[in-house]
This record gives C-alpha cells, structure tokens and sequence, in this order.
C-alpha cells in the first residue's frame, strides 16, 4: 500500500525543500516536521589520511599515477618489510575506510534525526515529493 500525506498545509511546510527520501515525525495523522537523508553534510574525505585523498581523487588515472599521487601526500610505497603494494589494493583499502567511516556518520546523523523528531511525534521513513510524504507499507 502507498500512503500520501500532505505537506503543504501541515506544520512541515517549513521544512519541506524538495523531492528527496527523509523522516518524518507525525501527530494526529499529519506530518508535524521533516528530516532529509541527504541534509548529512560530512565530507566524503573526514578521517582519512592525505595519501587517502590523494589517493581517492586520483583513483580514476592510469598508469600508477594515484599511487604516486598517494606516496608524495606521504605513504610510504611499501609494506612495513619492503614489500610491493599494488594500486589496486590501495584503493580498495582506502575506499573501504572511507565507506566505514560514512556509514558510522550517517548512523549517527540517524540517530540524531529520529530523536529529534520523536519530541513531535511518531516517526516513519518515507520520500518527500510534490508536498506530499509518501509511505510505502508492504
């Protein structure tokens, strides 16, 4: 089933800004107030080394030049025994960081996002389109 609840009369007219997958709080069978997934505004690059993002940014050239990229902003180009590290194998480290850290931040912004809005009322995931929240309920 897909429930529609509108906006544009509600209380969360004031947050309404566009299209986009959010949360919102409800009261009385009205949207009360709205959170957007994609308002989490952490940088793609929080908790990672310089040779990381150096790394990263220069992960779709050819020809070794995002691990070079990675050893002049300070890695070291080799295992602690002297070994070879390969590209590949940097990348896949480095997006694998990144990717961990962005998943504890956005549990966080979660979290905050649906205690924020559990003062108002009862809180449901949904997408907000055309001033209306849209529910899907299987």
């Amino acid at each position: 089933m897909i429930y529609c609840f509108p906006i544009q009369n509600s209380p969360a007219k004031k947050d309404y800004r566009d299209c986009g997958r959010a949360w919102a709080a409800f009261k009385d069978d009205q949207v009360v107030a709205l959170r957007y997934l994609g308002d989490m505004r952490a940088s793609s690059t929080v908790g990672l080394e310089a040779w990381e993002i150096a790394l990263l940014d220069n992960r779709f050239k050819r020809n070794g030049v995002a691990k070079k990229a990675a050893i002049v902003a300070g890695h070291p180009g080799c295992t602690p025994r002297g070994g070879y590290i390969g590209e590949k194998r940097l990348i896949e480290t480095a997006l694998e960081k990144q990717q961990k850290i962005q998943s504890r931040l956005f549990t966080e912004y979660r979290a905050k996002c649906r205690q924020e809005l559990a003062r108002y009322g009862q809180v449901i995931g949904g997408m907000c389109s055309c001033w209306e929240f849209v529910v899907v309920r299987i």
